[in-house]
């Protein structure tokens, strides 16, 4: 019996050792040697079913152009809508949009356009100021941030216009709901994975999914 006891002993040290000296392992991330990161999903020694925090999504295409004149356009991002109860959130959800348009090249060109708005019309206006021809207007209907360890989800809704008619080309909407996984210890105790993604994380998925969307044109699924 102490022989078995000390065995356990032994193996509870050892597991702790590995969690806090970020060895890789084998449900490691390629490349990681520490476990202190942001990377999602977190680095695990866990089985991925337990690994993996929950995903629920949803996509829809709501509107699409008939044709794809419109990638040879110059296209202006405002400053996304936002829950009134959270101000900050619109500057860096729309600079990850933005970035991410930049990155899949839906368009000739994008501008970011730092500035509010409040009716459609008015923004049109801005945007003819600016000298641009298609109009990507963001919103965030929904917005919870679990800070890493409750429910995160988030909601996106974009529109592209025709500057000068006022058309509307595209109708996107996304949403991701993450929910905590389980801190489960297999003997080997993990220190710090988060159990849900950072919410900007999700808003990452987001655009590229979205920005994908745009670049695939009107051959885009619904």
């Amino acid at each position: 019996m102490k022989a078995v006891l000390s065995i356990v002993w032994l193996l509870t040290l050892a597991g702790g050792w590995l969690g806090c000296g970020g060895a890789v392992g084998p449900y490691a991330l390629p490349g990681t040697t520490a476990w202190q990161t942001r990377q999602f999903p977190a680095p695990s020694w866990n089985p991925p079913f337990l690994a993996e925090p929950t995903l629920d999504q949803r996509r829809t295409v709501l509107v699409r152009p008939p044709t794809d004149t419109y990638r040879a356009q110059r296209a202006g991002i405002l400053l996304f809508r936002h829950p009134r109860h959270l101000p900050d959130v619109s500057h860096p959800l729309t600079q990850i949009f933005y970035q991410k348009l930049l990155e899949r090249r839906p368009f000739r060109e994008t501008v970011f356009i730092p500035q509010a708005y409040g009716s459609v019309a008015e923004a049109l206006e801005v945007a003819r100021r600016w000298r641009v021809d298609l109009l990507v207007l963001g919103e965030s209907p929904y917005f919870l941030d679990g800070g890493t360890v409750g429910t995160a989800s988030l909601q996106v809704d974009l529109r592209v216009l025709d500057v000068q008619t006022g058309q509307l080309m595209w109708y996107l909407s996304d949403a991701l709901r993450a929910t905590p996984r389980p801190i489960v210890d297999l003997i080997v105790t993990e220190t710090r994975p988060h159990p849900t993604p950072d919410i900007y994380a999700l808003a990452g998925v987001l655009a590229d999914r979205m920005c994908q969307t745009l670049t695939n044109g009107c051959l885009a699924a619904k």
